[in-house]
């Protein structure tokens, strides 16, 4: 059984955001696709209705390409909290 991570909002923002010319934005980028392309497979990665929510707003390119980052972890209800699971 996999270790369960929550995500929120900043992670799939990070993951599909244009490289950043601020060295903090830059690096907290880096980090994110890092994890997300090495340490992610190791987790059930849990996202709640509220970040699906926030991702779908702003530019509609931008957003639909973290909604496609994130695509499958909302799929099936997994506890109370109205959480879902990829």
């Amino acid at each position: 059984m996999k270790p369960k991570v929550y995500i929120e909002t900043s992670i799939p923002s990070y993951l599909t955001a244009r490289p950043s010319n601020d060295l903090r934005a830059m690096a907290n980028q880096n980090t994110t696709i890092e994890w997300w392309e090495i340490r992610r497979p190791e987790f059930e990665i849990y996202i709640s209705e509220f970040v699906v929510a926030a991702a779908s707003q702003g530019h509609p390119k931008a957003a639909a390409r973290r909604l496609a980052a994130i695509e499958g972890c909302y799929g099936k209800s997994t506890t109370i909290r109205k959480s879902f699971s990829c």
